[in-house]
């Protein structure tokens, strides 16, 4: 194969390359407030889901001999995949798929316990995403 040939040859393989590839863009550290259904694009190729609280708080008026959490679950998506992760105050969330990155639950309102069988309002939370 002659010197020009080759140079042609080894351009294609690198264009096919950067047209098939998994790595993400890096995320930047940021502080995003989210609500229950809502996604946060951290970059273009990696979004970050809010998609559910569980709050097994005791209800108002009556006798729990556990006080109960809440906890907060999100889902990381990028090229090389989703993580589910979960959160309670003071937690933080180190990707696999994006190494370096940590998401961190800052802020959460979860608002006042509701009496058995009330249904509460989405209250937003804050997260801190930091490299490290």
């Amino acid at each position: 194969m002659t010197y020009p040939l080759r140079a042609t040859a080894l351009a294609l393989l690198l264009l096919a390359g950067c047209a098939t590839s998994t790595i993400d863009e890096p995320v930047k550290p940021a502080t995003i407030s989210l609500v229950p259904g809502a996604d946060a694009p951290l970059s273009s190729s990696v979004t970050l889901r809010f998609d559910s609280i569980a709050d097994s708080r005791c209800p108002p008026n009556v006798l729990c001999v556990w006080a109960g959490t809440v906890a907060y679950h999100f889902t990381l998506s990028s090229r090389k995949g989703k993580e589910a992760m979960r959160l309670e105050m003071g937690d933080s969330f180190d990707s696999v798929h994006l190494p370096g990155v940590r998401i961190e639950l800052g802020s959460a309102f979860p608002g006042p316990v509701k009496a058995l069988g009330e249904t509460s309002s989405p209250h937003p939370v804050s997260l801190s995403i930091v490299r490290f």
